[in-house]
């Protein structure tokens, strides 16, 4: 009866870690990272240099780095691929989708464009005024030629999970 309560009670243990640990996906352009992390066991972290891309999967204290070269096209005809008319209506109602979408945390927001063209940044500037007022975050136009972008979100699967039953 011990051996059972004790099985039960390091099931519910792990059961609550895995529905309350955080998930994190980040993007940093200053070192051309693209990184999904499950709190600190598990991540994958696509990671831009030259021009080949690298992922890096770590799993526990398990490492793989995983290089991927450039893909040669080939000039084979594809078949077509048809499509039912049941596929493209979304299975899951719009509102239930979009409760989930806001159960996400935005931690880090950097966001600095410019798009080369003087009169296009003059024109965009006062729209990016009006979003970093909105929303209290980081973004804006810039005219000396630097496209920077810094984004962290997170979540947990407990609050998907209460976002997706409550609405």
């Amino acid at each position: 009866m011990i051996g059972l309560l004790a099985f039960m009670g390091v099931f519910l243990l792990i059961f609550s870690y895995f529905l309350f640990a955080p998930i994190y996906f980040e993007i940093n352009s200053i070192s051309g990272l693209i990184e999904f992390r499950f709190h600190k066991l598990i991540s994958a972290k696509l990671k831009l240099i030259d021009a080949s891309f690298f992922i890096e999967v770590k799993f526990f204290a398990w490492y793989k780095n995983i290089e991927f070269k450039k893909v040669s096209t080939s000039s084979g005809i594809k078949p077509e691929v048809k499509r039912h008319r049941s596929d493209l209506i979304l299975k899951r109602p719009l509102n239930k989708i979009k409760a989930v979408l806001r159960s996400f945390k935005l931690n880090k927001c950097l966001l600095s464009l410019d798009t080369g063209d003087m009169k296009m940044n003059g024109v965009m500037f006062p729209v990016f005024y009006l979003l970093k007022y909105i929303s209290r975050k980081n973004i804006g136009i810039n005219f000396v030629g630097e496209n920077l972008l810094i984004l962290e979100i997170e979540n947990n699967l407990a609050r998907m999970g209460w976002a997706y039953l409550k609405s």
